[in-house]
């Protein structure tokens, strides 16, 4: 996918709603197309996705021209509209839907990103230096430094995030000395990747990330990214720590 679709994300605000599950298209009729669908938007109430997102998303489904066969898609919402709308590589087997301060990219990054970025081996030659663990990891993009974030087995790792998207850390007091006035707990699944695309940084799964001990790594730019958002660095503030 056109990882440019993801940096809109960025510049909106959340609480997000972001909804993976099967459209069949022109597969069938238009009417049972649509009552499909309908039956997604009963089971997203279900999952506890906002009414006014569920409108913006039946909007964005039923309004435009289907998709020729049966596929997979991808949509995220907030409270004013539409942010993405992604026809996917594969077909979800079952709905995923999750109502958060993020959006959640993991499913994207799985089966999108890791096939249009390439093999990781290929970024690895961009960088000679790289980090693991996730309080490095999370010190380098509050930074702009990363280069590729490389997401490992996560499991329910959670970190905090600050004002900017960019502002991870693994202790809040971190966040604190920089000033941040907005300090929530989030699932490192979520900020991780999405920290990563607010700087402009490539991400990868890392191919053994469900027997590896390592939750994340980044390989690190020469050049830190300032150019869409401001970070630590910029605020005059250093930490040595998560």
């Amino acid at each position: 996918m056109n990882i440019e679709q993801l940096h809109r994300l960025v510049a909106v605000d959340g609480p997000f709603s972001s909804i993976y599950f099967s459209d069949p298209g022109r597969s069938v009729s238009a009417v049972e197309r649509e009552a499909h669908w309908w039956d997604v938007a009963h089971g997203l109430v279900e999952l506890h996705i906002p009414p006014v997102h569920i409108e913006h998303a039946a909007a964005t489904v039923l309004d435009e021209t289907p998709p020729s066969t049966h596929v997979g898609r991808a949509v995220i919402t907030n409270d004013q509209q539409t942010w993405l709308d992604h026809i996917l590589s594969w077909v979800p087997e079952t709905v995923v839907a999750r109502h958060s301060r993020l959006p959640h990219l993991f499913p994207l990054i799985e089966s999108e990103l890791t096939e249009d970025l390439g093999p990781i081996t290929d970024h690895h030659s961009r960088s000679a230096r790289r980090l693991e663990g996730l309080a490095d990891v999370c010190r380098a993009l509050r930074s702009g430094a990363v280069d590729t974030l490389e997401v490992g087995n996560l499991r329910n790792e959670v970190v905090f995030v600050g004002d900017l998207p960019n502002w991870v850390a693994t202790e809040a007091d971190v966040l604190v000395e920089l000033g941040s006035v907005a300090i929530t707990t989030e699932l490192a699944v979520e900020a991780l990747p999405y920290a990563a695309v607010a700087t402009e940084s490539a991400i990868v799964l890392l191919h053994d990330r469900a027997t590896s001990n390592c939750a994340c790594a980044a390989s690190i730019r020469g050049v830190p990214a300032t150019g869409r958002l401001k970070t630590h660095a910029d605020q005059g503030h250093r930490s040595g720590r998560g």
